[in-house]
This record gives C-alpha cells, sequence and structure tokens, in this order.
C-alpha cells in the first residue's frame, strides 16, 4: 500500500516537472524573435537612433527584441558579426572595403548619417602653446579608435587623410589605441598616454568642457585645397554579412522598418525629447547632448536610403584612401534592394 502511494507520488511529481518543461519549452519559443546588433560606443553620437529604438520600444511593437551589443570600434564590431555573433553591425562605411580585401564580405543595407561631420582633432590642454597647428602634430603620438592586428579604424583613416592634408603622413605620428568612448578617451588625456586625439562628439565637446583639450581642428572646418576627397560620403551604416544576406531578409527588413520609424520620430521631436528618451542620470550630460543635438542638426537622415551624390564621393574616398581601383566598384559594397536610394 506504502509503496503504491510512493509509485502515484513519483508519477504525478514526473508528470509536473514534464509540464513545467513543457511550458517553459512554449515560452522561449513564443517569446520576442531577437535581433543582434554590434555597434561602437555606448552613446558614441552618430549611432544614437539605434539607441533610441528600445528606449522608444519600436523593436517590441513589432514583436522583436532589438539587442545592442557595444564594441570599442565599428571594425570590432563588423568583424564580430562576421563571425557569426550578431546579424547587424553599425560602424563607418570605410571598413567594409578593408574587410572585402581581405576576403570577409560584407555590404551596407542602410545609411545612417546626414551631413554634419562630428569629429575634431584635440589637441591635450597642457600643449596647447606647443601645438598650435595639425603640422605641429608630427613626431607627436595621437589616440584613436582602435580596430584589430591588421585593419584600421574609420577614424584613424580620416585621420591619415586630414593629417596628410597638412603635410605630416601617417608614418609620423605614433597611434595609441583608444575605445571609442569617454571613459577611454578621459584616460587617454588624463595620464597623458597621448599629446592629441581624434575622437567624435559626444566625447570630444566633454573633453573640452573638462578642460582636459582643445580642438584643434574640427572636420567640419575642412575647406578649401585642404578638403577631404570624397566630401560627403556615406559615413555610419548598418551593414549585414553578404554570404548571409538571403537567410538574414525578415530581420533586416525588420530592422530596417524599426529604424525609419526612430529617425522619423527623431526628425519631428525636440532636442530635448530625444534626450529624456535616453534615460540619462547625470544632468551635465543630458545639458550636453541637447546642445549637440542642437549645433548638429543635420547630423541624422530623414529616412535610410541611400543618397546617390554620397555614394558617388564615396568612390572618391575609397580610391583616395587606396582601398578601391574605381570610384564605381563602391557599388559592390551596397545592398540596395530593401532601402533604395533617394
Amino acid at each position: 500500500m506504502e509503496r503504491g502511494r510512493r509509485d502515484c507520488v513519483r508519477w504525478m511529481s514526473t508528470g509536473l516537472l514534464g509540464l513545467l518543461g513543457a511550458l517553459s519549452v512554449g515560452a522561449a519559443e513564443n517569446g520576442p524573435h531577437l535581433i543582434r546588433l554590434n555597434l561602437p560606443g555606448p552613446r558614441s553620437l552618430p549611432f544614437l537612433p539605434l539607441e533610441l529604438i528600445p528606449r522608444l520600444g519600436f523593436d517590441r511593437e513589432l514583436g522583436i527584441r532589438l539587442q545592442l551589443r557595444y564594441f570599442t570600434s565599428g571594425v570590432l564590431a563588423a568583424e564580430d558579426m562576421l563571425a557569426g555573433n550578431a546579424g547587424f553591425a553599425a560602424h563607418g562605411f570605410p571598413i567594409l572595403a578593408t574587410l572585402r580585401a581581405k576576403g570577409r564580405a560584407a555590404v551596407a543595407v542602410a545609411a545612417l548619417s546626414g551631413r554634419d561631420t562630428p569629429r575634431a582633432l584635440l589637441v591635450r590642454t597642457d600643449l596647447v602653446r606647443r601645438i598650435k597647428r595639425v603640422e605641429d602634430l608630427k613626431g607627436t603620438s595621437i589616440g584613436a579608435s582602435s580596430g584589430s592586428v591588421n585593419s584600421k579604424t574609420y577614424l584613424q583613416m580620416l585621420g591619415e587623410q586630414v593629417l596628410g592634408l597638412h603635410g605630416v603622413a601617417a608614418g609620423e605620428v605614433r597611434w595609441v589605441p583608444m575605445a571609442q568612448n569617454w571613459d577611454s578617451v578621459r584616460s587617454v588625456l588624463v595620464s597623458r598616454s597621448a599629446d592629441a586625439v581624434l575622437c567624435e562628439e559626444p566625447f570630444l565637446s566633454r573633453a573640452v568642457d573638462a578642460g582636459l583639450a582643445r580642438v584643434l581642428l574640427h572636420f567640419n572646418e575642412l575647406q578649401g585645397v585642404r578638403r577631404l576627397p570624397g566630401e560627403g560620403h556615406l559615413r555610419a551604416v548598418i551593414t549585414a554579412p553578404q554570404a548571409g544576406i538571403g537567410e538574414a531578409e525578415r530581420d533586416g527588413r525588420t530592422l530596417l522598418q524599426m529604424l525609419n520609424k526612430v529617425l522619423a520620430w527623431m526628425a519631428k521631436a525636440s532636442p530635448g525629447r530625444i534626450v529624456e528618451q535616453l534615460g540619462i542620470e547625470e544632468a551635465a550630460e543630458r545639458s550636453e547632448l541637447v546642445r549637440l543635438l542642437s549645433r548638429y542638426s543635420d547630423l541624422f537622415p530623414r529616412d535610410p536610403r541611400f543618397d546617390t551624390a554620397a555614394i558617388a564621393a564615396t568612390g572618391t574616398l575609397l580610391v583616395a584612401l587606396g582601398l578601391l581601383d574605381q570610384p564605381a566598384a563602391v557599388g559592390s559594397l551596397i545592398d540596395e534592394r530593401w532601402t533604395g536610394r533617394s
């Protein structure tokens, strides 16, 4: 009799555990579909629209969970995507050409940048009397976001172009690896690991406001004979592995649907409203970001379509960087099927 009761209890326990297991599996299967996106940051200004998507719930509206995965540079974000750890990555466009040269094919599927260029060369405050011009950087050290062993970051590639316009060869400075976030920029300046830094907003304004550095040259000020070749080129983009483009088509269309929604929302929202959605705790950081969004009014596009003039300018830039033989070859680095051109 006692044995029968024990067998009954055991049977009921096993059945209950099996039911709970089935329910948990069902819950997992019915949960939101996950899309992983790699990007530099956090809070690197050119990629702000992507950070707003989950904040505004545009992913949940589509039954999706957008997982943002932060990296110290766009190169590392792209390489991790190609390793199969994410479906998409956001980074500077020229990185696509360096990856292609190494047999690692990825394509741009959406544009993230407008016409403003929120980056600059900064010099440490204690060196402003000695380093007054870009030409004075010869023989100094410059902090820039680091790529991998064989790949330069977009910022370093542009930095070398700017130095060259002022008669300073890339080999005449020492590049100090730095992450694309505030902690790293601040650390390089405070520790005096580099004489100057090349960085984007909001980190460049934060460094100046903190008294750690002064602007030596803002990229928006390049003009005349010292303008970068390919001015107006595609900057920040979203990319996908070319080999897996067919498999990722559903996720790609969903991601671009979310991007369209957030860019349309930002076009109508005030800088204060945009910053409010980010949940930033420090009042000084919130005020700083509001100022920057007001200053760079053309930082983001109205939609993620590729601009025909920007594509042509990008081809010119990549030839100047030695990454393409002909400007027209830039078309092989873009997949326009989901966004088209403007």
